[in-house]
């Protein structure tokens, strides 16, 4: 099956959120740990309703957070792909997606950094190749 350019899109999209995805994943369980509530002024009314054990709680949030459930699955689907990628894939892949200082270049300037006489339509295909293991993973393939 041949992956459309909104699929590779969407593909690359999730990869350049990988970078920074375990910043993501603590900021929402801080979210859902400890969310933002208006003062309360105490009214001298009990607050015994509910669950009471706060852990219990935290995994109920979680469970049923579907930004926290997405994060989760964006992270491994990728690592897993990751695991199934050659070591040329796995450079490509850490060059463009993890490197800071090389992530802003564009496939044929990459392509020349990591090998002068690559040719664009070289780096294209190794491009596909790393996306059709993400997708793989996703289920696209």
């Amino acid at each position: 099956m041949e992956l459309s350019s909104k699929t590779l899109a969407f593909l690359e999209e999730q990869c350049e959120v990988y970078r920074d995805i375990d910043r993501h994943l603590a900021i929402r369980h801080l979210e859902l740990e400890h969310p933002w509530k208006e003062s309360d002024i105490n009214n001298g009314m009990s607050k015994s309703f509910g669950i009471t054990k706060s852990q219990e709680e935290l995994a109920l949030k979680l469970d049923n957070d579907k930004r926290w459930k997405n994060l989760l699955h964006t992270k491994g689907c990728i690592d897993e792909a990751r695991k199934n990628m050659n070591e040329d894939e796995s450079n490509i892949f850490q060059k463009k997606y993890i490197d800071v200082d090389s992530a802003f270049y564009d496939w044929e300037t990459l392509g020349k950094t990591l090998d002068p006489e690559l040719s664009k339509t070289s780096m294209y295909r190794k491009r596909l190749a790393i996306l059709s293991l993400i997708a793989k993973e996703y289920g696209y393939i």
